[in-house]
């Protein structure tokens, strides 16, 4: 799936990556690798979110500029949980671990 499909789906603005970057899976921040969407809510990691190897990051809208591809939204949990649910289930569980990580990391 494309990286503009993903945020056309959930209403999110593509920043510093191009749009045509396939996307084929989801990974924790520290675990993702190209072709992988990851995910962080606390700005706090920050710096996670600059080393990851993911090809975009879901972030809020007032998420510090990274260099890395974010998808910007005003509701990143939210967003997380609605690209969760066209996922197959095993991708959900890994997405809904990298969030429960980072979120228990605040």
């Amino acid at each position: 799936m494309k990286l503009t499909d993903i945020a056309t789906a959930l209403s999110a603005r593509v920043e510093n990556a191009a749009p045509d970057t396939e996307i084929s899976g989801v990974s924790g921040i520290d675990q993702a690798v190209p072709g992988q969407l990851t995910f962080v809510h606390n700005p706090k990691y920050a710096a996670a979110a600059k080393t990851t190897r993911a090809s975009a990051v879901i972030v809020d809208e007032k998420f510090p500029a990274i260099s890395t591809g974010m998808l910007r939204t005003n509701n990143p949990v939210e967003m997380a949980g609605n690209f969760s649910s066209t996922m197959t289930a095993e991708a959900r569980v890994v997405f809904a671990a990298a969030a429960t990580w980072d979120c228990g990391r605040t």
